[in-house]
């Protein structure tokens, strides 16, 4: 099963919007508490279906869904003006830096998430 923190790690280290770490996200998230599915199955059975999850790695208001109550959020580049490394850092969590500013807030809010106090995967 892949671990919140490789998750985090695929994220940032993607190229641009992706189903696949879309339905990860929504796995880890929603359905991992099931004892019905593996990861795995959960993939395979997700793309035999045709199944969307969420588009959590191209659009900022789906990411934002999955943003903890209470949590300040921000998004920036690098080098500050269009062009430059996008990045994002919810609560107080680091700078989060990956292709997109949809990517880099998801990494940055999965982060956060698995911080969280009650929160314990590794």
């Amino acid at each position: 099963m892949t671990s919140l923190t490789s998750l985090i790690e695929r994220i940032e280290a993607a190229t641009g919007p992706d189903q696949e770490l879309d339905r990860l996200v929504h796995y880890h998230l929603a359905v991992v508490k099931s004892d019905r599915f593996t990861e795995q199955s959960w993939i395979d059975l997700a793309k035999k279906q045709n199944w969307n999850a969420p588009h959590y790695s191209t659009s900022i208001d789906a990411a934002l869904t999955l943003l903890p109550d209470g949590y300040d959020w921000i998004i920036g580049n690098v080098n500050g003006h269009y062009g430059g490394t996008p990045y994002a850092c919810v609560g107080s969590t680091e700078q989060h830096y990956a292709a997109t500013p949809a990517l880099a807030l998801l990494a940055a809010i999965l982060r956060a998430r698995q911080t969280e106090p009650h929160h314990d995967e590794s």
